[in-house]
Order: structure tokens, then C-alpha cells, then sequence
């Protein structure tokens, strides 16, 4: 909205026939003198319309650039709904295949060392399986009071080698994912809790992990 605000006002000072000096209008003949430390700087009725023009044609694209990341951020989170039931996750495995688990207590205790599970006694919502060739995990955990969702991903052959390679790619965090941690064992992408009532919402982050570690696999098995 204050991107919408900007974008409108800066267009329509950048067309405006008017020209302004101090709140008042200039006419032909007029100048406008303005004091910044210490010195006076003095414009025609020309360069003030070209200074106020050059103000409203930056307002206009900060609003522009303002508007559009937020319509990103919006479309990126589009598939979240939190009053939708866990059943995005139940649907999934269902129909492909794949293996639901209400609670798990050792989940948590594996990844320990990560510090967005250090504080969780137990995983729930787990759904698991296999995409792409690629074994996965998503689950929900708790991190103090606020509930989150990660998603896991792990490379056929674990090694130092892939925690490198994911660094140097700088695989960075997009929604609903806020983080991506790298490990020799796995890609983690943690976020807000995640709902949807369209199951395939819940792929889309999985999905970028996933084509991540195709990605690495492919260019070792080409370097070898």
C-alpha cells in the first residue's frame, strides 16, 4: 500500500504543470532560492520544475520497486493458509506414496546439533519419502513458543564436499522458507508454520531443495 501511495503521488508531481517553491507557485520570472549549509542556491521557473520533476520521478520508481517486492512477497506466500488442517500433508502421501507420521521423538534428537531444533522435544505432521530420487522429510517443530515447518532434503552420498558446494551456490531463502542451512548431510529450509488446502502448495520449497541436490549430483558425477 505505502509502495501504491508513492508510486501514485510521485507520477502525478512528476506531471504536474505546476511549480512550487516554499508551498508557493512560481511564475515566469520568479526564482527560488534555497540555503543548505551555509550556502544559497538559486533556480529559475525551468530549474525548479527539472529539480521537482527529478524528485517525483524518484519517488514514482522507489513506490514501483516498493510495490512490486511486495507482490512478490504476497504471491510467494500465496499457498499458505493456517486454518487449514494437516491434511495437505496426509493427502500427499496418500496419493504418491510417501509416509505420514503424526509425532516422532527421535526426529529432533538426530538433527540436534541444528540450532532451529534445539529447543523442540518432538517432530510433528511428519510426511517423508522419496522426490525426483531424492530422500526427503517435512515436519513441524517448535522453536520457543512459535510453531515452524521445516523441510529436509538429503544427498544420495552424504560428504563435506556437498556442504562446500551448497555454500559456494549461496542457496538462499525464499517463501516460506525465512532460512536454508547447509550440512554434509542434508539441505534445511525452516519457515513459518505452513498450511495449505492445496496439497501441492506444500512442494513448491521442497521442490527448490530438491533440484538443488540434482543439481550437485550432476555436476560431480560430470566432474568424475
Amino acid at each position: 500500500m505505502a509502495g501504491l501511495v508513492m508510486l501514485v503521488s510521485g507520477t502525478l508531481w512528476l506531471l504536474s504543470d505546476s511549480v512550487s517553491c516554499g508551498g508557493s507557485e512560481m511564475r515566469s520570472g520568479d526564482e527560488c532560492v534555497t540555503y543548505s549549509d551555509g550556502e544559497s542556491t538559486t533556480l529559475d521557473l525551468a530549474g525548479q520544475r527539472r529539480a521537482e520533476q527529478f524528485k517525483g520521478g524518484a519517488l514514482a520508481l522507489f513506490g514501483a520497486v516498493l510495490t512490486l517486492t511486495g507482490g512478490l512477497l504476497v504471491r510467494s506466500d500465496r499457498g499458505k493458509d493456517p486454518s487449514a488442517p494437516v491434511d495437505d500433508r496426509i493427502n500427499l502421501g496418500r496419493r504418491d506414496g510417501w509416509s505420514f507420521t503424526d509425532v516422532d521423538t527421535d526426529l529432533l534428537t538426530t538433527w540436534r546439533h541444528q540450532v532451529h531444533f534445539s529447543s523442540g522435544p518432538a517432530a510433528w505432521s511428519v510426511l517423508s519419502g522419496i522426490q525426483d530420487g531424492v530422500r526427503f522429510v517435512i515436519f513441524d517443530y517448535r522453536l520457543g513458543d512459535s510453531p515452524r515447518t521445516a523441510w529436509m532434503v538429503f544427498p544420495n552420498e552424504p560428504s563435506p564436499e556437498f556442504r562446500k558446494w551448497a555454500l559456494s551456490r549461496g542457496i538462499g531463502a525464499r517463501g516460506p522458507l525465512n532460512t536454508v542451512e547447509e550440512d554434509e548431510r542434508a539441505l534445511i529450509g525452516t519457515g513459518r508454520l505452513f498450511r495449505s488446502k492445496k496439497p501441492d502448495h506444500v512442494l513448491r520449497p521442497l521442490t527448490r531443495l530438491v533440484e538443488a541436490v540434482r543439481r550437485y549430483e550432476r555436476e560431480t558425477a560430470s566432474h568424475t
